[in-house]
């Protein structure tokens, strides 16, 4: 693949981590080409040369959580969040009843000074 200037490094995340983008296609087009050729591969199970450990899935490293660790659970400061949080919202809350005063008195007047059609009579 890196003829093709893939890193070889990034494609094989990409394969392990089961993705679907070009890099994998890609390898996948290649592979299927050279199987298609009469190359033999272990990783075509279709292949005599099929490697069956394959087949058995890797361990996977448990995920840390690093948002918890990284925070500061001080009373204070989550006063002060908190605080900020109910300001900004009440600024929120103000700002959308301007808007929304703002919308209904130009509805309003539209509807005041839109030209009405003449009802049409019945045939």
């Amino acid at each position: 693949m890196e003829v093709y200037g893939i890193n070889y490094d990034y494609g094989y995340k990409c394969l392990e981590a089961n993705k679907h983008n070009h890099v994998t296609t890609g390898y996948y087009l290649l592979m299927k080409k050279f199987n298609q050729s009469g190359g033999k591969s272990p990783a075509d199970i279709n292949s005599s040369a099929f490697d069956k450990s394959l087949l058995i899935p890797k361990p996977r490293q448990p995920k840390t959580n690093n948002f918890v660790s990284g925070l500061n659970t001080s009373n204070e400061q989550s006063r002060e969040r908190s605080e900020k949080d109910k300001e900004r919202e009440r600024e929120k809350s103000r700002e959308l009843s301007a808007d929304k005063s703002i919308n209904k008195s130009f509805i309003m007047n539209y509807i005041a000074t839109k030209p009405r059609r003449p009802k049409e009579k019945n045939k």
